[in-house]
Order: structure tokens, then sequence, then C-alpha cells
């Protein structure tokens, strides 16, 4: 592959002093491009990446110091280099304060010792500059591919303690309901038993439920896609009641919230009748704070007679619920459990890492 070369246009409207230019130049290793006006100048920009510039000041139409000011707005990294009469010290100056010059070479000057001297430290100095940037540029992109991998190693270890929460409430849990309602077989009647075995059948349904999202994760969703995923779980029974943004973004463990959507709707289903469900979101304010849904559900009438089994299923949930933001509170209507209402806290937006789902 051939190494490309640097450009370097030297502008003047002078043609002998272009000519002379030329002739030095033949065995330079860069390619030299000549331009006599500063139309020309701008016009040959476009056609080629131009590492140096080097123009006189005194010229026709466009002068040197509009022609180097257009050059650094439109082409910042071109090194521009000037020369210049002693009598034009002062348009130097005002070039140097105004078009970011790298060096002036004053008339006459030696071509040798000085135009040729100057130009190949100029395409040395874009070459290090060029070099800087891509370097810079490359940084910019692993260090934002390592942030990357740290928040998804972040974010995994959170997801990695909230399993470990959940998986020890549930242990916990369940050891005090063993010891509760063994102590409690011994001396139940059959009506008693046969409540207690229905009561262990949901314990070991939510409980397998649960170790069958394990390992969750955390997930950003629009607001239209979590409730269309939670219909799906539920079967279509559940409504949104929601004036929210459909693209809103939010976090958290979905996986979960469809698992625990799903129960709850069997659970007061049962085995008679339809669950009624309905589930609202509060939307953060500007992005702050932190998105509810609120979800309510109601017992069949036949499951309402079956308190105990409710409590208990209500509070294993719970249990597990509160690792991954979720709160059930059931409501009594004359000492009875009419509903349930579920509180999950949503993160908003700028709480979370855009594209994150680990």
């Amino acid at each position: 592959m051939t190494e490309k070369r640097n450009a370097v246009l030297f502008v003047d409207d002078e043609q002998h002093i272009l000519t002379a230019i030329r002739r030095a130049t033949i065995d330079e290793p860069f390619d030299a491009l000549f331009a006599g006006s500063g139309a020309t100048a701008l016009q040959a920009f476009e056609e080629r990446e131009i590492s140096v510039i080097v123009t006189d000041m005194r010229m026709p139409v466009m002068d040197g110091l509009t022609l180097l000011k257009t050059i650094r707005e439109k082409y910042p990294a071109t090194v521009r280099v000037v020369l210049s009469g002693y009598t034009q010290l002062s348009q130097v100056l005002s070039s140097i304060n105004q078009g970011e010059i790298f060096q002036f070479i004053p008339k006459p000057w030696k071509m040798e010792e000085e135009l040729l001297w100057t130009v190949r430290r100029a395409v040395e100095r874009y070459n290090i500059e060029t070099e800087r940037n891509v370097l810079q540029a490359s940084l910019a992109k692993k260090n934002a591919a390592y942030v990357h991998i740290l928040q998804e190693m972040s974010q995994k270890l959170a997801n990695e303690r909230r399993d470990i929460s959940g998986f020890k409430n549930i242990s916990r849990w369940t050891l005090n309901f063993w010891e509760e309602r063994l102590s409690g077989c011994l001396t139940a009647s059959a009506g008693k038993a046969n409540e207690v075995e229905e009561q262990f059948r949901w314990v070991e349904k939510i409980q397998n439920a649960y170790m069958d999202i394990l390992p969750t994760v955390f997930e950003i969703k629009e607001f239209q896609q979590l409730a269309a995923e939670i219909r799906l779980a539920s079967a279509g029974r559940v409504q949104f009641l929601d004036g929210s943004d459909p693209k809103m973004l939010l976090g958290g463990c979905h996986d979960f919230a469809r698992m625990l959507f799903k129960t709850l709707l069997e659970l007061h289903a049962a085995d008679s009748g339809e669950a009624a469900a309905v589930t609202a979101l509060n939307r953060p304010q500007d992005g702050g704070g932190k998105g509810a849904v609120v979800f309510e559900s109601s017992p069949s009438p036949a499951m309402q007679e079956r308190q105990l089994t409710l409590e208990v299923a209500y509070s294993l949930l719970d249990t597990l619920g509160q690792p991954y933001g979720f709160v059930l509170l059931p409501q009594t209507e004359n000492g009875r459990i009419a509903k349930v209402r579920v509180g999950w806290q949503l993160q908003p937006q700028k709480e979370m890492s855009p594209g994150v789902s680990t």
C-alpha cells in the first residue's frame, strides 16, 4: 500500500516566484501544489487534503489575510505559513493574530535555509497534530467502550445482589412458613388441612415461577413496550389507565413484573371466574424522581373465601418483590381482603445509561 503524501500549497500572484519554488521542491517528500490567486487556492482545498499552505500577503482581489482567515475557519488543521515583505509588517501581525499562522518568512528569503526548512517543519507539525488527533479519537472510543463495560459489570453485580437478596428472603420466609404451618397441621381439622395444603401448592407455584426467571436482568424499555408485554403475560386481562408519553423510557426488572402480574391474576381467578385488573403509571415530573406502576386486582368471590391462602401468597410475593422495587398492599373491606395494590418503583430515563440491558 502506497503511503499517502502530504500536500503543500504555495500561493502567490507572481508566477516567477511560483516557478522558482516549483524547481526547488521537485525532490521534496511532499506534493507541491501552486495557485496564482486566493480563489484558485480555495478550489485546491476542495479537491485534496492540504497539509500546509504558504501564501503571499499582497495579492489582488483576495489578499493573504482574507485567504488565511477563510482557511482557518474551513480547514483548521492546515498549517499556515506567510511570505511577506518588511513593508507589510502590520498586515503580518494582523495575520498572526487573526489567522493563527505557524510562521512568517520575510522577503527576500533563502530557498533552502528559510523557505524549505520552514515548510518541512510545518509538514512535520501537521503530521504530529494529525497523529495526535487520531490517537485522541481512538482513546476516546476505547474509554467509551471501557465505561460501557464497567456500567454493564456494575449492573450485573447489582442484578446479582438483588437476586441473592431475593433468594435469602425466600429462604427465611419459607422456613418461617413451614414452622408455622407444620405445627398447625398436627391439630388441624380436615377442612383446615385442605386449606393448608392449598397454601403449600401456591407457595410451591410462586417459588417455582420465581426460580424460572433467575438470573434476573435490568432492562430499559419504552412504556408502550412494557405495557404490551404485561398484557401478553396476563392474557389480556390487564387494562392500562395512563396519560403518559408512550415513548418514555423506564427501567426495572421486567421479568419479575411479568411473573408477578401473571401469578396474581392466576391466584385471583383460581378455579372460578376472571380476575379484574387495572394498571396505571405515575409519570416522573420532568424526568425527576421515580415513576411507579400501580397495579390493582380483586380476587374472585371464590378466592375471597380463602383469606389465609391470599395472605400467604401476598406475603411471599411481597417478600420476593422488595429487592426489585415491588410492594404489595392488600386492601380490606369489612375485615376481608377485597383487592391488592402493587406499587412498582421504576427508574426514570435520566438515572439510567442509555442502551443498558444486562
